[in-house]
């Protein structure tokens, strides 16, 4: 089953202590920063992914599907027509 996270941007840019990148793409169905969504503000982007949750993102709320798509209709994820 898919899952789905909303996370701070800053987890992109998170480092551990041997200086590696905390956030893997490997883990994770988007392939790299460009394939993300981000929220309108720019704070936000979700990860998705399927089977056990990547240790990086345990400490994140989790989403299925449908949660994630009413989730996805607040303004900060929308845009105005």
């Amino acid at each position: 089953m898919r899952k789905y996270a909303i996370c701070d941007i800053e987890l992109l840019d998170e480092v551990d202590a041997e200086g590696e990148l905390v956030f893997d793409f490997g883990q994770v169905l988007e392939s790299g920063r460009a394939t993300i969504r981000i929220s309108n503000d720019g704070l936000l982007f979700i990860a998705k992914w399927e089977g056990d949750t990547p240790v990086f993102l345990n400490d994140v709320d989790t989403y299925t599907h449908a949660e994630i798509l009413t989730e996805l209709q607040g303004s900060n994820w929308t845009t105005a027509e």
